[in-house]
């Protein structure tokens, strides 16, 4: 098991991918259920939002979290 989950130092994030070639009104119904969905969650530590799915791999998620966590 993890070390940092038996300390409690877990992190939740909320993923949320919509393609720039997505139409204006997809765009707009995905923001608004994507914040519908974000006050619905409690403890959402990080929201990654990405255009394409290299920017949800592991090492681009570890630099955003890392960078956030620590401003």
């Amino acid at each position: 098991m993890n070390n940092d989950v038996l300390r409690g130092n877990e992190d939740c994030v909320l993923f949320a991918r919509c393609p720039d070639t997505a139409p204006v009104k997809m765009k707009m119904l995905y923001a608004a259920s994507k914040d519908a969905l974000k006050k619905k969650l409690v403890g959402i530590n990080h929201e990654i939002q990405a255009t394409e799915y290299s920017e949800l791999n592991k090492q681009e998620v570890t630099e955003k979290v890392k960078s956030r966590k620590y401003k």
